[in-house]
């Protein structure tokens, strides 16, 4: 375990990026496809999400698609004995008392999907939420509870985006993001969706300055590329990063 001090808390900053690259290629199958598949269902997602908390083991999940507030296991083996199993039940504490969620898969059935959906891997968490909880196992109740809270939340960004007279915001204009961390293209309804989606850390000046004026913008330790059209995004990137 580690013990909760200030040599401990600067070595977790120090190395959390190099410990979430390290994971990210440690080249499982299942994963890669994993990423494939939300790739190709355009379900935006961050692999290897670091949530730690002192006094607990390291805190990394396989994804996080913060549009659903749900972090995502893909469970090899490994994962059925006690000591690992320990290690997932403090994890899953961590991140429940910040009203997030878990949704696990096996590396198995990961392997023989050929697509997946949000709505499939919200009813993945419900089941896995059913498994843990000792009263109210209903799956539509939990459903709902979960559904109302994350519609609540994605609600007061779009309201505290459009409160404010953003004359640069063209809501019929589609947005093409490029994450370089990741390497993989997603496009938007519009801007405002897409602040939705990557969650409130961050800002729309943010974003209208990687479209209107750069090629790629750091935003945390990401980077990523934006534009109206998908060419654009396309040369963008060229231009950024080849």
């Amino acid at each position: 375990m580690i013990n909760n001090s200030k040599s401990t808390e600067k070595f977790i900053k120090e190395n959390t990026n190099q410990l979430r690259l390290k994971l990210q290629n440690k080249k499982s199958e299942a994963e890669t496809k994993f990423a494939q598949l939300l790739t190709k269902a355009n379900v935006y997602f961050m692999r290897e999400k670091t949530n730690y908390k002192f006094g607990t083991r390291w805190c990394f999940f396989d994804f996080w698609l913060p549009k659903l507030r749900i972090y995502v296991e893909i469970d090899g083996a490994e994962h059925n004995t006690a000591e690992q199993q320990q290690i997932d039940r403090e994890k899953e504490k961590i991140i429940h008392d910040k009203q997030m969620y878990v949704a696990r898969f096996t590396n198995e059935e990961v392997l023989q999907m050929n697509e997946i959906s949000e709505d499939f891997i919200i009813d993945r968490m419900v089941q896995c939420a059913m498994k843990r909880k000792k009263k109210h196992r209903n799956f539509d109740v939990i459903r709902e509870k979960y559904l109302s809270q994350v519609n609540d939340v994605q609600e007061g960004i779009r309201q505290n985006v459009t409160r404010v007279k953003w004359d640069r915001i063209d809501m019929d204009k589609k947005v093409y993001l490029y994450d370089h961390f990741i390497g993989e293209y997603f496009v938007f309804d519009n801007i405002i969706e897409l602040k939705v989606t990557l969650g409130k850390g961050h800002t729309i000046e943010d974003f209208l300055y990687m479209l209107e004026e750069c090629d790629y913008n750091r935003i945390g330790n990401r980077r990523y590329v934006l534009a109206y059209t998908q060419s654009e995004c396309e040369n963008r990137v060229m231009n950024a990063f080849c």
